[in-house]
């Protein structure tokens, strides 16, 4: 009966089944512009399907256009994102003088001028009372108006 009795408090602690939040690219801006490192500001939208809210305690991401990785960054930022809501947040990305220079050489490669533009932003997603990472992946592509 004891054992009832204390693992009943713990039962009702547990974090309800949480579907996975959608984080899309909703914009990127230079802010600081160097040889070896350039500093961007990362406007990542993330969507909350569930039926209650949940506290973002940290992001980890990667971006990559046209299949090459652009910029990398992680935040610890605390955001609550409303039921069934969307919240923009803000986050620091950064590119090194070899990212930009893959970049480049990717441009190099196409021949003539690219009709889509691909991007991609992977990571993970820290949710206060849940335990594990949960990971995203959300990939786009822009057609681009031919010549």
């Amino acid at each position: 009966m004891f054992l009832i009795g204390a693992l009943a408090p713990a039962c009702a602690k547990a974090p309800p089944p949480l579907q996975t939040p959608e984080v899309t690219l909703a914009g990127v801006s230079p802010v600081a512009l160097d040889i070896f490192e350039q500093r961007y500001e990362v406007r990542l939208r993330i969507f909350n399907p569930n039926r209650f809210d949940v506290v973002l305690a940290g992001v980890r991401y990667e971006i990559e256009f046209n299949d090459q990785v652009f910029a990398r960054g992680l935040s610890d930022q605390v955001v609550t994102v409303q039921r069934q809501g969307t919240q923009v947040i803000r986050v620091e990305a950064i590119s090194t003088l070899a990212d930009i220079m893959r970049q480049l050489q990717g441009a190099d490669a196409a021949v003539g001028a690219p009709e889509v533009f691909r991007y991609r932003v992977s990571g993970t997603l820290d949710l206060r009372d849940y335990t594990s990472p949960i990971a995203f992946d959300h990939r786009g592509e822009i057609r681009l108006p031919s010549g």
